[in-house]
């Protein structure tokens, strides 16, 4: 239509959080009964592993979802493709039906993780509730749908990241999940967070502690995030300087340069981290190799995987350690090949 704004891209980068939603076209149901949610949890799960994302919250609603998804090493837009697709491929051939079951692409925001982690998962874990499909929180508990049984460890779901929530709380897990519940219980009279729905209505010029910004500062009402202008601007600079890095590597070096200078940095053969191995030097080599495959030249985890031998998970773990020993010993990618 004139005058509409061109979608924005999403942005994305491994480690990034993201409340996703997905809704039913037309607001019409997306599960119909009881297999079909286990359907749609058992391809969450497989593309967790495949992706080696982790879920910290989920709801499962009648006619749409709530996701709260820390990505991995493959971008959330290859999981989510992969996982709405297949959903409904089944959905249509189980219920005789063509066409489209979800209303346009899913929808997602970059999350600011200090500020709001804890108050995504409250938001997500009370949709029930709010939707009237439970009466109270011991209701809620029972409730088979949303990650919150798994957090007050009612029923285990083995792909659900509970540890890293209930340790926002307290290191002891019985405390923990008394704190998470009471806190749940606080934001029940709270009614509904304008920052935390989608929409650039709703998200525009809002910060991350209630206040606004200047009308005339663009980067801190970025609709695509949820967060305070210092946080937007980061997101921004980091997403923008990971794409000047993997275009200037991309054009000067290939892979095997990659591992040949995270195994110069830890002292072992370049062999040594395309298999298997524990060894501290090893794994110090292959987590920078994980690093800066991904993040500095751009390659895809999947491809990381397979070149280093190990999981799309271990890529993802490798990341996150190959950024602390870069931290730490003060080396990166440029300055070493």
């Amino acid at each position: 239509m004139a005058g509409e704004m061109p979608r924005q891209p999403r942005l994305d980068y491994p480690g990034a959080l993201h409340h996703v939603m997905v809704r039913g076209i037309a607001r019409a149901p997306l599960f119909e009964d009881r297999s079909d949610h286990i359907f749609f949890l058992a391809l969450l799960e497989r593309e967790l592993k495949r992706t080696g994302a982790r879920c910290l919250a989920w709801s499962l609603m009648t006619n749409h979802v709530h996701l709260l998804i820390q990505t991995g090493t493959i971008p959330l837009a290859q999981l989510m493709h992969r996982l709405l697709f297949r959903y409904a491929a089944r959905f249509n051939r189980k219920y005789r039906r063509a066409g489209h079951i979800f209303q346009n692409r899913y929808k997602s925001m970059l999350c600011d993780r200090e500020s709001y982690l804890l108050e995504l998962v409250r938001y997500i874990h009370l949709n029930p509730l709010r939707a009237g499909l439970v009466s109270s929180l011991e209701g809620l508990a029972r409730y088979p749908w949303t990650g919150h049984k798994a957090l007050m460890g009612r029923l285990p779901v083995a792909w659900q990241d509970t540890d890293e929530v209930l340790a926002e709380f307290s290191k002891d897990r019985n405390r923990a999940r008394s704190q998470y519940e009471a806190f749940l219980a606080e934001g029940i009279g709270k009614g509904r967070h304008p920052e935390l729905t989608f929409g650039d209505a709703h998200l525009r010029g809002v910060m991350a502690d209630g206040g606004h910004a200047a009308s005339g500062d663009r980067e801190a009402h970025d609709p695509r995030i949820l967060g305070g202008g210092d946080f937007i601007a980061k997101v921004v600079a980091k997403v923008e300087a990971a794409e000047r890095r993997r275009t200037r590597a991309g054009k000067r070096v290939n892979p095997q340069a990659v591992l040949q200078a995270a195994a110069r940095v830890a002292g072992v053969p370049v062999e040594a981290i395309q298999r298997p191995g524990k060894k501290p030097a090893v794994a110090m080599g292959r987590a920078l190799a994980c690093k800066w495959l991904v993040e500095d030249l751009g390659m895809q985890g999947v491809a990381v995987a397979r070149l280093l031998g190990v999981t799309s998970g271990a890529v993802s773990q490798g990341i996150e350690r190959g950024r602390r020993i870069e931290a730490e010993k003060g080396v990166a990618f440029d300055r070493e090949s």
